[in-house]
């Protein structure tokens, strides 16, 4: 689906947020609520700007459980960038980055300029 997109293995990503949740929780905490707004600013101010949410898991807790929670936080954070402001086309979830930071109720948000390097 185009909400739910993979980022080509060479696209230059760099990381601005991390959006951190509750063991088998989606909701976005009090702590982490005005992210979205700083991102949405950001992105605003730079409309050649476009940013992925990583929703990849723990490779250590590769359960069907914690597939599906890391879903339920990507979307809850596209959706908190989506009410921010930020445009839906310039927002892709994608489950990439590197191994060794990839932990459990970890979100990053990334950001990158020009148009959206799609794997195929």
């Amino acid at each position: 689906s185009p909400n739910d997109r993979q980022p080509a293995a060479d696209a230059r990503w760099t990381p601005i947020r991390v959006f951190w949740f509750q063991p088998e929780d989606a909701a976005i905490s009090s702590s982490d609520a005005g992210k979205a707004a700083e991102i949405a600013s950001y992105i605003l101010q730079n409309p050649s700007m476009y940013v992925t949410i990583d929703s990849s898991i723990d490779p250590e807790d590769a359960s069907p459980s914690e597939s599906s929670i890391a879903i339920r936080r990507g979307k809850a954070v596209r959706e908190a960038l989506i009410e921010a402001g930020v445009p839906a086309a310039n927002i892709e979830i994608g489950s990439f980055g590197d191994t060794p930071h990839r932990q459990s109720g970890r979100v990053p948000v990334l950001t990158r300029s020009g148009a959206l390097a799609l794997a195929r």
